[in-house]
């Protein structure tokens, strides 16, 4: 969480507000500053301990950051099956901005060769490249990507895949806990599809490789590549802005 609220390229911490109850912690509500380039800032939360929810604490916390910071904000990925939080956002002024789909995947060996991040030199002026072509990024922020991508606790190099003679490439991150493990499929950066799919084929045998237990994709594109890769749509996110000049 550090990682993800934290800055990568300033350092900066998040814009955070808390609430206790003596000394124990019952909510929290965090901005992350957006980079240099970046359009809007990233919420996280708010959070409430399940023993104080339906008291108007999660508005106050809210309105806490909103009124903290200037930034256009952008929440992060709320399910829309998550009971009550769409409501909880449009009833404190929020638009939808995104639809997000999600997929799951079952890790299987085989497949084309990977290439990986670790495999080539010159990967900064490789990665800033296809930020440019294939996420439209303006120059200065596209060559923020990496150090962006490597200050995430998830990232590894030999889970960052390319195919050079396009450019492209595929950017997992994957995570553990005590109970469950999972590739999480970040970026898709290609123009053909075909590249694509092979880059997500390739994603699952990285993660039967790493023996995590399923592949997760999250995409607020057409989802055809993945589903033609054999993954499922499980799920589907909303993310939300708040309105107006900031």
């Amino acid at each position: 969480m550090r990682s993800r609220l934290t800055n990568a390229l300033t350092g900066a911490p998040p814009v955070l507000a808390v609430a206790r109850d003596g000394q124990e912690l019952t909510g929290w509500c965090a901005v992350r500053r957006p980079e240099p380039g970046e359009m809007r800032a990233r919420l996280w939360g708010p959070v409430v301990e399940p023993s104080s929810q339906r008291a108007g604490l999660g508005r106050r916390l809210l309105q806490t950051v909103v009124d903290a910071v200037q930034w256009p904000l952008v929440t992060t990925d709320v399910p829309v099956d998550r009971d009550g939080a769409g409501v909880f956002f449009a009833g404190s002024g929020w638009q939808v901005l995104d639809t997000i789909t999600v997929l799951h995947g079952t890790p299987s060996a085989g497949g084309p060769g990977v290439v990986t991040a670790a495999d080539i030199a010159g990967l900064e002026a490789y990665v800033a490249a296809a930020g440019r072509r294939f996420a439209g990024m303006q120059a200065s922020f596209a060559a923020s990507t990496l150090p962006r991508w490597r200050d995430d606790a998830r990232f590894s190099a030999e889970a960052l895949l390319l195919d050079p003679p396009t450019g492209s490439l595929l950017l997992a991150l994957v995570q553990r806990n005590a109970t469950a493990s999972e590739l999480l499929v970040a970026e898709v950066w290609a123009s053909d599809a075909e590249v694509r799919r092979r880059l997500i084929v390739q994603a699952h045998a990285l993660a039967a490789d790493r023996q995590v237990a399923t592949v997760r994709a999250v995409t607020r594109q057409d989802p055809a590549d993945f589903t033609a890769s054999g993954m499922r749509v499980t799920g589907r996110c909303l993310t939300y802005t708040l309105p107006g000049e900031r």
